[in-house]
């Protein structure tokens, strides 16, 4: 049978295929990667068959815990790994305070290369354990987590997002921790959730000196381990929108590209002007060539606002013209805009700009929202068809906490785009080979192959309006450039790893 996906553009080009077919058929084939993964990793497990494991599993309960049935089927599904745990400590949660001063001394005096979490209520695959060593010898990770089966639903983790983890604690109780990693340092909590949480934090960002945290933390099968807690309270009981410092002189230049679109940046300058950015900032208008009547309003607004106007008449190329107003930036931080927006959010600059300087930081947005507040953006996932997740829902169809908490993606949006300046000009900025379609996609895999995360602050919200005016439709014309910008964007990235929002959804290229 041919390779449905070496026929789409082909199908497309005759107009016997749509876009949404195009999707179900990458998400078979990357069904089918998923299924001959984990074939492999169970391949790899099988060695460490009938052997004694180099973790420890601590095992959190009180007194009464240790009757329950919970408790007895969590303790079997250990006693029944085909690679057996090396030793079982046990801290008692009856005291809060005692338990986390307890489970602080016992990890600072670990003698196992890895250990792990365990609480009454935790079902282990008999293959668990030897899944974690086998990655653990093949990988030499910090940290391996795992996606779990809750009482309501199945757990499904995003792959590694060290964003996320800043925000709350997603790996759960599926998780081996390197133990060189934390037991000579100091870990903080106040009590147990808090500890674990920070323990997850320090083995999987706060060592980094190198940015490229992947190599430290890997993600691997779904199943391994199913828990009757239910899956809200496992996973967001605890969650928050971290605040990232910046410094007195850190500076964002605003780079908004238009042309003949006087209303739309009106309504954009005087929403940025009318709330709090929480940090400096200034403002350059790139313009390709706006008619007399629209070039001196324009002229007119950036004079009154203290922005810089360069107006350059050329063909329109989104990539040309924000390499353009970089030029004339002066700030550390770089922010691409749209024209056709409008924010909503205080302190909106300040947020961006602290997720932008952490140091995995890559490309950075926010939420955008059309007008009828249905999501226009939260992130660009769907392989090598990079898509909008999320496109046209309500804001209120919080997938997994999607619109709340950050999250990292392959790709974020160009109509809001925030990366450090350096960095921009270590990528070469965006390639104007590219003038419409997949130049912020391109950006975005050119910072994933370095080794940076490209992330979404849903804290930060902003209107989109152009794309909700214009609607759905797409021409064949549109269709067939897209293809092409396509084709020439796995080109430029042939060792790019495209991946989806989860472990089960994740397909890699040359394989």
């Amino acid at each position: 049978m041919p390779n449905p996906i070496k026929l789409l553009p082909r199908l497309i080009k005759s107009g016997r295929l749509t876009i949404s077919i195009k999707a179900k058929l990458e998400l078979r084939a990357c069904q089918r990667y998923i299924r001959s993964e984990n074939k492999r990793i169970i391949s790899l497990a099988k060695q460490y068959h009938g052997r004694e494991s180099d973790i420890a599993v601590i095992m959190l309960a009180s007194e009464n815990d240790k009757t329950s049935e919970n408790y007895k089927r969590t303790i079997a599904s250990l006693d029944s790994q085909k690679c057996s745990v090396k030793k079982i400590y046990y801290i008692s949660s009856d005291n809060e305070q005692k338990a986390t001063d307890d489970l602080r001394k016992l990890i600072k005096g670990l003698s196992e290369t890895y250990f792990m979490f365990a609480r009454p209520g935790d079902e282990f695959d008999t293959d668990y354990i030897s899944v974690i060593q086998a990655m653990a010898h093949n990988s030499e990770a910090d940290i391996i987590y795992t996606d779990e089966s809750c009482s309501d639903l199945e757990a499904d983790k995003p792959i590694f997002s060290p964003d996320t983890l800043s925000g709350h604690d997603y790996m759960g109780h599926a998780a081996a921790i390197k133990t060189g990693s934390v037991n000579n340092k100091d870990i903080f909590g106040n009590n147990i959730d808090d500890l674990i949480w920070n323990i997850h934090k320090l083995s999987a960002l706060e060592l980094r000196s190198n940015v490229n945290c992947k190599e430290n933390v890997r993600a691997v099968m779904a199943g391994l381990i199913r828990t009757e807690r239910p899956f809200r309270d496992e996973f967001f009981s605890h969650t928050e929108n971290p605040v990232y410092p910046v410094a007195k002189d850190d500076l964002v230049s605003i780079i908004i590209p238009s042309k003949d679109n006087a209303e739309c940046l009106i309504r954009l300058i005087r929403s940025i002007k009318s709330h709090k950015p929480g940090m400096r900032y200034e403002i350059i208008v790139v313009d390709n060539g706006s008619i007399e009547a629209n070039k001196s309003t324009v002229n007119d607004l950036c004079k009154a606002a203290g922005a810089r106007y360069i107006y350059n008449i050329m063909p329109f190329n989104f990539s040309k013209m924000c390499n353009i107003g970089k030029k004339s930036a002066t700030g550390n931080l770089l922010l691409f805009l749209n024209d056709d927006m409008e924010v909503l959010s205080d302190n909106w600059l300040s947020l961006l700009a602290g997720t932008a300087l952490r140091p995995w930081g890559g490309a950075v947005s926010a939420k955008l929202l059309y007008p009828d507040e249905s999501i226009q953006h939260i992130g660009v996932t769907g392989g090598s068809f990079p898509g909008h997740l999320m496109s046209h829902k309500p804001d209120e169809d919080n997938i997994e906490m999607r619109t709340e908490l950050p999250y990292d993606y392959p790709a974020v949006t160009g109509a809001c785009f925030m990366i450090r300046s350096e960095l921009f000009d270590d990528c070469n900025g965006f390639c104007e080979e590219f003038p419409t379609d997949y130049n912020d996609i391109d950006l975005c895999a050119t910072l994933t192959e370095m080794g940076y995360y490209c992330s979404v602050r849903p804290d930060v919200v902003l209107y989109h309006y152009e794309s909700y005016s214009r609607g759905k439709t797409i021409s064949r014309n549109q269709i067939r450039k897209q293809m092409a910008a396509r084709r020439k964007l796995v080109k430029r990235h042939k060792k790019y790893t495209w991946y989806g929002l989860t472990y089960r959804e994740m397909v890699k290229k040359n394989v």
